[in-house]
C-alpha cells in the first residue's frame, strides 16, 4: 500500500496549482490501492481543478472535457466501493449540473440528502447546504 504521505503532499500540491504533480503522486498512491476513497475524490477534485485552471482557459474545450471526465470516473468509481459516500455524489451532481443534465444532477443530490438524513443533528450544517444546493438544481 502506498503512503498517505503521498495524497498528503498531492493535496498541498493541489491547493498551491500545482495539478500535474499532484496527479502524479495521486496516480502513484492509487496504483497501490486503486480503491481509495479518499484519494480518488482528490483526483476528481484535482481534475477539475485543471480543467478550468484559468492558464488552461484558451485551449481547446476536448482538452478541458477530458478532465471532466475523467473526474466523472473518479467520482463513479467511489460511489461504487462506497455508496452512500456524499461528497462524491455531490461532485458528481455538479458536474452533471455542468453538462445541463438537471436530472441526474437531482437525482444524486437527493440521494446525498437521504444519507445525510440518516443522522439529521450531526448533518444539521451539511444538510442545509446541501437543500440550497437542491434548490439551485431542481430541474
Amino acid at each position: 500500500m502506498a503512503e498517505p504521505v503521498d495524497v498528503a503532499n498531492a493535496r498541498s500540491l493541489a491547493l498551491v496549482g500545482n495539478y500535474e504533480d499532484a496527479l502524479g503522486l495521486l496516480e502513484k498512491h492509487l496504483m497501490a490501492d486503486p480503491h481509495d476513497a479518499d484519494a480518488l475524490l482528490l483526483k476528481g477534485n484535482t481534475l477539475e481543478l485543471f480543467a478550468y485552471a484559468p492558464m488552461r482557459a484558451d485551449e481547446l474545450s476536448y482538452l478541458n472535457c477530458q478532465e471532466l471526465a475523467q473526474a466523472k470516473n473518479c467520482y463513479e468509481l467511489i460511489l461504487v466501493v462506497e455508496p452512500d459516500h456524499v461528497n462524491a455524489m455531490c461532485d458528481l451532481a455538479n458536474l452533471y449540473k455542468a453538462a445541463s443534465d438537471e436530472a441526474k444532477c437531482f437525482a444524486l443530490l437527493k440521494a446525498a440528502e437521504s444519507v445525510l438524513l440518516q443522522d439529521p443533528l450531526t448533518n444539521a450544517d451539511a444538510l442545509a447546504e446541501l437543500r440550497d444546493e437542491i434548490r439551485d438544481a431542481i430541474p
